[in-house]
């Protein structure tokens, strides 16, 4: 994921608080066209919007960790 606070890519927003020495923020609504999410099976980027709307890469089919949507707040506002 691309963190909008900094435009770095981190796994998740664990590593982003132990390395990146700032606070995160959310993407704001009217960002959900930019292309953030990476697909870490193939590669492919994704919308924000296109990332929130499917259960799995729309390029290669694989699925999201079903547990991610629990912090979608942490990323999306």
């Amino acid at each position: 994921m691309e963190f909008a606070c900094c435009g770095e890519w981190y796994p998740c927003h664990l590593c982003h608080e132990a390395v990146a020495g700032h606070e995160a923020r959310q993407w704001g609504r009217r960002e959900r066209a930019s292309q953030a999410v990476l697909c870490g099976v193939c590669g492919s980027l994704l919308s924000i919007h296109a990332y929130l709307d499917a259960q799995g890469c729309p390029e290669c089919s694989a699925g999201f960790n079903p547990g991610c949507h629990l912090h979608h707040g942490l990323y999306f506002d």
